[in-house]
């Protein structure tokens, strides 16, 4: 079974991905995007992501607000492999909302 981080072991990783936070046990993240399509796009390629690395967030979609959720569910915790998933859900290019 894989060990979770405890808490501050946590808060010293979210130092290097600011716009996420812990929360309830996940990792937490809330876009905005310009366009139900945009929104769609961006979770086309997190399922992509997520597929490969099979490693699956909890999704809460509402028009152009999406809310992305992570944690190593075999374990109940935040795991390295969490914080992986993050690195490359950052590198999906968002079109900023003007």
């Amino acid at each position: 079974m894989k060990t979770h981080f405890n808490s501050e072991e946590i808060a010293q990783r979210l130092v290097f991905y600011p716009d996420w936070k812990y929360e309830d046990g996940f990792l937490v993240k809330n876009y905005q995007f310009s366009s139900f399509i945009e929104a769609f796009a961006f979770i086309t390629q997190v399922a992509m992501i997520s597929e490969k690395m099979n490693h699956h967030p909890v999704l809460l979609s509402n028009y152009t607000q999406l809310k992305l959720s992570i944690q190593t569910f075999d374990c109940g915790g935040i795991t390295h492999k969490d914080f992986q998933w993050i690195e490359k859900i950052n590198q999906i290019p968002i079109k900023k909302i003007e």
